[in-house]
């Protein structure tokens, strides 16, 4: 027997008699009918052991309310459930779950997707250097990955809860890569083992990017990026910290914090978009003072940074304060309980700073962004990790923080929400490695941040950093419209090999391009074989070089990053 599930442009089928082994088919349609897979659905070991086929065999199948459910037995030991239903926007949704078929003991079982992961180009489908590395990053959202077909692909979401049988089994709600091996403790009531989504997309790794980009985009709810007081963070692109009893602040002569010194010191990076005043180390957690009695104990107490916050926002310059989640323990020998999003709300209220850092951590509560648009509009949040969904929804701006040995690779968290703001930064970089990260900046289209004081050990920028800096900053800036305009899209196809390219469509026919060499050598002529409009002439910004010419062309050197604009003039 056999049922399928239609939806969208994708076909699902099981075949298989009562008693036997379980089959499954996908397909997709094109200018016709065709087969993508075929095959085994699933393979089981239990305990370590490997189950033979003839031991997984079909109890039901049926349709119900356009879920098509499948039920099976393994081994006379466990059931196994797969329900397939349409999703909102026409994918495909399988869920797979797994109980104990009596009152035995919970047992620890593994699966894997044959037919899918037979098929599976995973992080080889990514465009890769010449030396193999992979050109794109992430960490809280999957690179994409599908099925390969002869004439399109399916682009796959996986989520599955903890592969540790040593701890609970949550609900699947993160996206992760597809894994070789589904592990889960199974137990008498159902388990969730995963939770997979199918999307049709044409066959290229871009043409995948957009079909994952897409059906994660319409899992969020992206209003906070519309909020009219949050507008001003579009404008920003470098993104200074500074310790408040560093030099860079705190005349310690005076033993006053000093708003003119630190104006003085970004001149040299073209100015700073925004500071970060951190209060915190080293003083936290010598004695019993909290992150917010040390606000109340600086040189001028909290209407002080108030005053701070208001002289540099008339100089363009907008001002960050941080929240350590971590310091929210009561003190030794003090019994009080401190509510943090009252002592937040509170020091919003008390010095109006534009935006809140969250220290180690991707997101926040729901309840800290009332509370403070209960007393403050317009103040956004920046956090140090990288958010995941659903914190993305509340943090609009973010770190993009790690070692970036690489200038050649893409960001791709930037690349799936073109609205969330990133600022690049390796906070112990020096010398070649900081250009490496500051041309990253350049190609992602990304803000940098300026940090050189790390925690007491000072690593000052050169005059080149700084200069390449303000380089990289002004040419972010003129060319805003582009770089944060409508779309970004990552990893366009180029005309030569070693040749890696990201776009960004702006408004009122503009649109940006950047092309870096990982190559060795030197590359001359056409460099894009893709442009957003046929319409557009392209310059070089960077170089320059005033010629116009129908797509992106001329010389680009070894590790060197191009940045060309094209419009309708």
């Amino acid at each position: 027997m056999s049922r399928s599930l239609t939806t969208g442009d994708m076909t699902i089928t099981v075949r298989s008699d009562i008693g036997q082994p379980a089959r499954m088919s996908l397909a997709t349609s094109s200018d016709s009918f065709w087969e993508l897979a075929s095959g085994p659905l699933f393979e089981v070991t239990i305990s370590g052991r490997r189950i033979a086929p003839e031991n997984v065999v079909t109890n039901s199948i049926s349709s119900l309310d356009d879920v098509l459910i499948a039920t099976y037995t393994i081994a006379n030991k466990l059931e196994l459930r797969i329900a397939c239903r349409p999703e909102p926007s026409g994918a495909l949704g399988i869920e797979i779950q797994v109980r104990l078929s009596s009152d035995a003991q919970p047992t620890d079982m593994g699966l894997t997707l044959p037919l899918l992961m037979g098929s599976l180009s995973r992080l080889a489908m990514a465009p890769q250097t010449p030396a193999g590395r992979p050109v794109a990053r992430s960490t809280t959202f999957p690179l994409p990955q599908a099925i390969t077909g002869r004439r399109g692909w399916l682009a796959i979401l996986c989520a599955y809860p903890s592969i540790d049988p040593n701890s609970s089994n949550e609900e699947p709600t993160s996206w992760h890569p597809l894994p070789d091996r589904f592990s889960v403790r199974a137990m008498s009531d159902w388990v969730d083992v995963c939770r997979l989504i199918l999307i049709a997309c044409q066959p290229s790794w871009l043409a995948a990017f957009l079909a994952t980009r897409a059906e994660l985009r319409s899992r969020l709810d992206l209003s906070q990026y519309g909020r009219s007081d949050l507008k001003w963070c579009s404008e920003q692109w470098v993104q200074h910290l500074a310790f408040v009893y560093g030099s860079e602040v705190f005349d310690h002569s005076r033993r006053v914090i000093d708003s003119t010194r630190l104006l003085e010191g970004s001149r040299r990076f073209g100015g700073y978009d925004a500071t970060l005043i951190w209060s915190g180390y080293p003083r936290l957690g010598i004695d019993d003072r909290s992150q917010w009695d040390l606000y109340d104990d600086l040189p001028g107490g909290r209407s002080g940074l108030r005053s701070l916050a208001e002289f540099l926002r008339l100089q363009n310059t907008r001002v960050f304060f941080p929240f350590l989640p971590w310091d929210l323990l009561p003190r030794y020998g003090c019994s009080q309980t401190i509510d943090p999003v009252a002592e937040l709300a509170r020091l919003v209220a008390d010095v109006r700073p534009d935006g809140i850092f969250l220290d180690t951590v991707g997101g926040i509560l729901p309840e800290y962004r009332a509370a403070i648009d209960d007393v403050c509009a317009g103040v956004a949040f920046c956090s140090e990790e990288d958010p995941a969904p659903p914190e993305i929804e509340l943090v609009t701006t973010s770190w993009d923080q790690a070692r970036h040995d690489h200038r050649c690779e893409v960001d791709l968290l930037r690349f799936l929400l073109p609205e969330h703001r990133r600022f690049v930064t390796s906070r112990y970089s020096t010398g070649a490695h900081r250009e490496n990260v500051i041309d990253r900046a350049l190609f992602n289209g990304n803000g940098l941040v300026v940090w050189q004081d790390i925690f007491g050990e000072m690593l000052p920028y050169n005059d080149h950093e700084a200069s390449r800096v303000a380089e990289v900053a002004a040419t972010l800036r003129s060319h805003s419209d582009g770089f944060r305009g409508a779309d970004a899209l990552p990893l366009v196809p180029t005309a030569q090999e070693g040749l890696f390219a990201n776009a960004f469509i702006g408004s009122a026919g503009t649109a940006m391009i950047t092309v870096c060499n990982a190559s060795d050598s030197p590359v001359r002529g056409d460099l894009v074989a893709w442009t957003p409009d046929d319409r557009l002439r392209w310059r070089r910004v960077n170089s320059g070089d005033t010629k116009l010419s129908v797509s992106p062309r001329g010389e680009i050197g070894p590790d060197e990053v191009a940045v060309f604009a094209g419009s309708q003039k």
